[in-house]
């Protein structure tokens, strides 16, 4: 299986000192800068179709693959379906309930669900996913940097795909306060996403239904 890492970053420090010092076992980290997250994602999708990947592993530069991820991550992968499209690590079940493992570093202890995996998902958070290269999903344009993430599960849904949440534990070391309620820019690209996907449920981990969730 065929690997490929890319990243988003607006900061050259964050990526050297996080993402970079990350155990990826000699794999390349590619950067993408963007006027929108889909449009860097794009990018980072066309680059990794051109390496001939198998999987590309997005993330933000403040994500940290602590060493045997990348064996344990394989081995997770290899576990789905042919049908899988996207697969994250923490996200929202069918249920409705958040869930997975992650290590937010912001709190001294990982998070981690009673729910076994992997577990089919609505959505995956953002901070890290894979995706399913040979499908060839790619983002619509979407304003700004918010719910690509949610997007990209109800995208899958409609192409016939499935989105996974799989048992491979990363550590996000984020600086955005942990109380956190939705901005005007957050609401806009809500908006839009009710009317590009009518009748779908909208649910993150952090926001459903015009209402906050706790994280």
């Amino acid at each position: 299986m065929k690997l490929f890492f890319g990243a988003l970053s607006n900061d050259e420090l964050i990526l050297r000192l996080v993402l970079r010092a990350s155990a990826l076992d000699g794999h390349m980290i590619y950067q993408a800068t963007a006027p929108t997250a889909t449009q860097g994602w794009n990018q980072l999708l066309d680059k990794a179709e051109e390496d001939k990947a198998d999987v590309a592993v997005l993330c933000h530069n403040d994500m940290y693959f602590p060493p045997g991820w990348v064996e344990v991550f394989q081995a997770r992968i290899a576990d789905l379906p042919p049908d899988w499209m996207i697969a994250g690590f923490f996200g929202v079940n069918e249920a409705g309930e958040q869930c997975g493992r992650i290590h937010d570093r912001r709190v001294p202890f990982p998070l981690k669900t009673p729910h076994p995996l992997p577990a089919k998902a609505i959505m995956v958070d953002g901070c890290a996913f894979a995706v399913n290269v040979p499908k060839k999903f790619r983002f619509e344009e979407m304003p700004g940097y918010d719910l690509y993430d949610l997007y990209m599960s109800l995208r899958a849904k409609e192409l016939g795909g499935t989105t996974w949440i799989i048992d491979a534990m990363p550590e996000h070391y984020p600086r955005r306060p942990i109380r956190w309620k939705p901005d005007a820019n957050f609401l806009v690209v809500w908006e839009w996403l009710r009317k590009r996907f009518p009748g779908e449920k909208l649910i993150t981990t952090c926001h459903a239904d015009g209402a906050e969730k706790q994280a």
